[in-house]
């Protein structure tokens, strides 16, 4: 018989989030706030797939899949100040949205073929594959969040968590199984 299994990887991988953040204040404690930024997303699966023919025969392949995505966000955020002092406490939320820079898929294959006799590992390659056609090129999303800012002088310090939801599916349909390799 034929068994396959998928297992998510979870928040184990690190990615990579700088941007900057042009504030516009129209209310005394509210302000407009667009921060473009780049992203890099990092996430990973593994499926296993087991044959077992007659007399026992095995065949275990075991694929890890890494997928790094790279995009240019544009939020558009509205702030609520809760304080009017030097060190600011601030809720905000908004929407935005995410053009796709770049997508690459590690693949790494181990496997294990009893059925031929042997029990030794089989040598794979583990290409590193372009898998930009994949994603569509969009993504739209919205934020909630808050944080603090510092005011000392003439720079403003700050710090803030937001969380982000996608809205739209990132997938290509069309494409999602064009490579054979993936």
């Amino acid at each position: 018989g034929f068994v396959a299994n998928k297992d998510y990887e979870g928040f184990k991988r690190i990615g990579v989030q700088a941007g900057a953040r042009l504030d516009f204040n129209f209310h005394t404690n509210f302000s407009a706030s667009f921060q473009p930024t780049y992203t890099n997303m990092n996430y990973g699966y593994k499926v296993n797939y087991q044959w077992t023919g007659q007399d026992n025969n095995t065949l275990d392949l075991q694929y890890n899949h890494r997928l790094t995505l790279n995009y240019l966000e544009m939020p558009l955020m509205v702030r609520f100040d809760i304080l009017r002092q030097q060190l600011k406490p601030y809720v905000q939320g908004g929407i935005g949205y995410g053009l796709l820079l770049k997508a690459d898929k590690y693949i790494e294959i181990e496997s294990r073929d009893a059925a031929s006799g042997a029990t030794n590992p089989i040598q794979n390659d583990s290409p590193i594959i372009g898998a930009k056609n994949l994603f569509i090129n969009s993504q739209f999303m919205w934020y909630v969040g808050g944080g603090f800012s510092y005011d000392a002088g003439n720079v403003r310090l700050g710090a803030e968590l937001n969380y982000k939801q996608g809205l739209n599916n990132i997938t290509n349909r069309q494409n999602r199984y064009s490579d054979q390799r993936m």
